[in-house]
């Protein structure tokens, strides 16, 4: 083959490459463009402040949180029959013990209601006591609340305990409401649906805990929790708005029992609470490790403040 034949073979053959990598690129980029686009929609999650509240006596049993005219208010249960109660108040929160009447409780529940109906949150429990093999007595219990603290306990003729489904309907900041429900499709997920057309919309990972305004900016984010299969430890994670879509901003690792055991099947790993303990007007996330009993208080950052974290194991 003569130069000029070879010549003219050679730029024809860069005239093919560059076009087919025109198209190539042109192909390429729009995933390209679309994968950095849903990169910049997945916010990095924060890392939430925290402090520990205390301890009690593990297995953690209970772990309630409610408002009222005077504040947040948390109360913690313990296996020791021993109520730890935290009441929201500017910095520190006032703390305050109370004792079951008996510690031979076989089965507790613990809640808040207004039973003398004066705008406070009363606590009330519900108790189990084998008198003999036979013979079980299940007494209703409540410390009424005067002057910003829980009296004792007394007697209360009340009817069972109202369980509460674990069906919310939060409302979307662009517009509309979400039904969040468990769901049958796998273990541990929690269904969301467009609640006007019940038409399903999103599928989150993990089992629906509690929605609350963490934020303080208008809108409900919803937490959910995990147990890791092998180590015990159980994820929280806390999802906020993104348009009409929830997506991850933060998630907690609580570590499982000491000694390598492992939580058993359909017993929860942590107690989750909400309430404003320091008295900024802002509710706290309460996470209670119930191996450990330790109480965590995690709240978010003030504007400008916090970084990001792929996981929080602090």
């Amino acid at each position: 083959m003569s130069y000029s034949r070879r010549r003219e073979t050679g730029r024809r053959s860069q005239r093919v490459a560059r076009r087919l990598g025109i198209g190539v690129l042109l192909h390429v980029l729009p995933f390209v463009a679309a994968t950095a686009l849903v990169t910049r929609r997945q916010p990095a999650p924060r890392r939430l402040e925290t402090r520990l509240l205390g301890r009690c006596a593990a297995p953690l049993v209970a772990l309630r949180g409610a408002a009222d005219r005077r504040g947040g208010h948390l109360a913690a249960l313990g296996a020791d029959a021993v109520v730890q109660v935290w009441h929201g108040q500017p910095g520190q929160p006032a703390r305050q013990t109370l004792r079951l009447p008996d510690a031979r409780c076989s089965s507790l529940g613990l809640w808040f209601g207004d039973v003398d109906l004066d705008g406070a949150a009363d606590l009330q429990a519900t108790v189990t006591v084998a008198r003999r093999l036979d013979l079980r007595e299940t007494r209703h219990l409540v410390a009424l609340q005067a002057a910003g603290r829980f009296a004792g306990w007394e007697s209360l003729m009340l009817p069972e305990p109202w369980l509460q489904q674990q069906i919310l309907t939060v409302a979307v900041p662009t517009g509309g409401e979400r039904t969040l429900l468990p769901t049958d499709q796998g273990p541990c997920r929690t269904a969301v649906y467009e609640s006007r057309q019940r038409r399903l919309v999103q599928l989150l990972p993990g089992t629906l805990e509690l929605a609350a305004d963490l934020q303080r900016g208008g809108g409900q984010e919803v937490v959910t929790t995990a147990l890791e299969h092998g180590s015990g430890a159980t994820l929280v994670r806390i999802y906020g708005w993104q348009g009409d879509r929830l997506v991850v901003c933060w998630e907690h690792l609580v570590p499982g029992p000491a000694g390598g055991q492992v939580a058993q099947a359909g017993q929860p790993g942590v107690q989750l609470a909400v309430a404003d303990l320091d008295g900024d007007d802002q509710p706290e996330l309460l996470i209670g490790a119930v191996a450990s009993g330790e109480i965590r208080s995690w709240s978010w950052p003030r504007a400008g403040g916090g970084g990001t974290s792929e996981r929080d194991t602090a």
